[in-house]
């Protein structure tokens, strides 16, 4: 769930959308970082453990990251 509303969290902000339909996803994950960390802060009281260790855990956060950067780049570019 916790997951699930990050991804929605993400796929509403309209800033990675153009980025999404403008660029490959290589491009695309540069400016999907930085959004990503602002979403994981301000939905840090929905879920504090899985954000402690996502913050804590780089290889965790790598796949987290890698992850939902895919997960949301598919759903901009879906035709």
């Amino acid at each position: 769930m916790y997951f699930e509303q990050i991804e929605q969290a993400l796929y509403e902000n309209e800033e990675l959308r153009i980025r999404a339909e403008n660029n490959p996803i290589e491009n695309f994950k540069y400016a999907f970082e930085d959004v990503f960390i602002q979403t994981l802060i301000n939905r840090m009281q929905d879920n504090e453990e899985i954000f402690n260790k996502i913050m804590e855990n780089n290889d965790f956060k790598t796949d987290i990251k890698d992850w939902l950067t895919r997960k949301v780049y598919e759903r901009f570019n879906r035709k």
